[in-house]
């Protein structure tokens, strides 16, 4: 789930080939290093394991539950990449979400193979607005979680600063601590809305393709 390595290896070889058909090698004399901005959209699975759950204030406990929900999504951000001589590459970014507020941070170490494609890992943190529905009659509240993620993909010029990019990445939230309500069965053929506690764990996998400008 972390690193998918064939995909990576299918975008270089798709940016070998865009850049050959399109003849992007001699109009793409900008490289990979400077500072960029860029935009890019992409769809998230994300997958939430509740644990540990008990009616609240008892020793009764409830089997754990896992739900999958999709979703996409949109965000803007800067980036400063460097190229050394052996054309290793170093960058850092921030990503911020409006819709949510999200915002991230990471490095990406990379490896340019030409002046038109450039591979590369990231690793970072991101700050996640979370709303904790309480069930029926009860408040919803929003706490912020730290996640923290890898992932991997690869950039491709297309002219004169103007660059396009994919990647695949790999999240983990922290644990959240909660209280609610549930349906529950207490007897047979009798179901009730009782108080209950628990954890949650989350994880996603997102899909990102962007557009971004070096300046």
């Amino acid at each position: 789930m972390l690193l998918r390595a064939p995909l990576c290896g299918l975008a270089l070889l798709a940016g070998n080939v865009f850049a050959s058909e399109a003849g992007l090698g001699a109009s793409s004399d900008k490289g990979f290093t400077g500072l960029s901005l860029y935009t890019a959209t992409g769809y998230q699975h994300t997958t939430i394991k509740g644990e540990n759950l008990r009616v609240q204030g008892t020793n009764i406990t409830l089997p754990s539950r896992t739900e999958k929900t999709n979703g996409s999504f949109w965000l803007v951000g800067l980036d400063y990449t460097h190229v050394f001589a052996n054309r290793m590459s170093l960058g850092a970014q921030f990503d911020y979400y409006p819709k949510s507020g999200q915002y991230a941070l990471s490095i990406s170490p990379g490896y340019q193979f030409n002046e038109t494609v450039l591979g590369y890992l990231r690793f970072g943190w991101a700050n996640v607005p979370t709303t904790v529905e309480q069930g029926v009659g009860q408040p919803s509240y929003k706490t912020w979680l730290n996640a923290y993620f890898a992932g991997i993909g690869a950039k491709v010029n297309i002219t004169r600063g103007l660059f396009a990019y994919a990647e695949l990445r790999y999240s983990e939230v922290d644990r959240l601590n909660f209280t609610s309500t549930a349906d529950v069965t207490v007897a047979p053929g009798v179901v009730r809305s009782v108080p209950i506690e628990g954890s949650a764990d989350t994880s996603a996998i997102n899909a990102f393709i962007g557009l971004g400008y070096r300046f």
